[in-house]
């Protein structure tokens, strides 16, 4: 089933078009002077049940549902944080710990804003807002990266006893696209100072996020590259100070009829297991470390829990590459045992 997705934003005192993108999926966007939680639940009950204040609407998508954005900074046992709520299911932040809020008295934060309260989940916090003052209890912990974590969610009933109500965007999805134009117009003749229109991603953010994505794979084969540049340098200074040590023995070998090849296969052969130890041992290092360490640099923009997610490939493919990048660059400086002759051992 097709979906089609009508965006409601506040615009206080500035009606005005303008086009945003959400993930390739066509959107209706209606500005508004000044929305309110009540006015977005109002123009959804219209999509929904047909209620629209125009006469010759008779338009129902019962499966119409409403997303909500409303946020404000408030303050919190002293401390001022974006407080921000939801709508429906789809909307929750994902709790890390404890669960989402449910009633109009709880609310969940970041853990950065828990830590400069000094709460934890099942404590009271008091949050502010202009003369009312409510006290909440805190039910989770969630992270996000808006105002770098300084962050707390509550209910929208919560919202509305603290006395803020005015929506800062709202999203209301079609389950059926072929009633779009016909709901644009009834959106547009039912509700004074809305405007209503198709929105699509534009061509400017479709091409940003393909520069973000190439980008991204550059800047993967250029780790892999330079990874194996700088082992194969190593490499090579390791067998030129090996083949100086080990000519005598080299001669040696080569006196009891083994050839060229196989001493160079036999000498790249050693760094190869070397190379592949070090590729267990840092495979398994990253696993055990790699979460802690972005956790601890990503603290500052509001991630405090980062999952990390491993797979068999992720570990093998720069394991091979390197290993097998090792493996030529030494059998490559290798070739001075072709310059090896039996009658060296005489002179020696």
């Amino acid at each position: 089933m097709d979906v089609v997705e009508v965006i409601i934003i506040g615009k206080p005192h500035i009606p005005c078009k303008f086009t945003k993108g959400f993930s390739g999926v066509s959107c209706l966007y209606i500005v508004y002077e000044s929305l309110h939680i009540v006015d977005a639940k109002n123009i959804i009950a219209s999509v929904q049940i047909g209620t629209f204040l125009c006469n010759f609407c008779d338009l129902i998508d019962s499966g119409a549902t409403l997303r909500m954005e409303c946020r404000h900074r408030m303050n919190i046992d002293g401390q001022q944080v974006t407080v921000s709520t939801y709508s429906r299911e789809e909307d929750y932040f994902k709790a890390i710990q404890g669960r989402i809020p449910r009633y109009y008295n709880e609310i969940m934060l970041t853990k950065s804003v828990a830590r400069s309260v000094n709460k934890q989940i099942g404590d009271t916090v008091t949050v502010k807002y202009l003369d009312t003052e409510l006290d909440f209890v805190m039910t989770g912990y969630f992270q996000t990266v808006s105002e770098y974590g300084v962050y707390a969610m509550t209910t929208p009933e919560g919202m509305d006893k603290l006395g803020f109500t005015e929506i800062n965007s709202a999203f209301i999805t079609l389950s059926d696209k072929s009633a779009e134009k016909d709901m644009i117009k009834c959106l547009n003749d039912s509700f004074e100072n809305v405007e209503a229109g198709e929105m699509k991603e534009s061509e400017t953010i479709t091409k940003y996020k393909a520069l973000i994505a190439g980008l991204m794979d550059i800047i993967a084969y250029v780790f892999y590259g330079m990874s194996v540049i700088f082992a194969a340098v190593i490499v090579i200074m390791m067998t030129r100070t090996a083949f100086l040590r080990e000519r005598i023995d080299l001669g040696i070998y080569k006196a009891m009829g083994m050839t060229s090849s196989v001493l160079r296969t036999q000498f790249a052969l050693r760094f190869f297991v070397l190379s592949v130890i070090g590729s267990v041992l840092g495979g398994i290092l990253s696993v055990l470390l790699t979460q802690p360490m972005l956790e601890f640099m990503l603290r500052a923009v509001g991630l405090t829990d980062f999952a990390t997610g491993f797979d068999v490939s992720m570990l093998i493919l720069p394991s091979v590459i390197v290993s097998f990048g090792i493996f030529a660059a030494a059998y490559l400086s290798s070739n001075k045992i072709k310059q090896i002759e039996v009658r060296e051992l005489i002179t020696e």
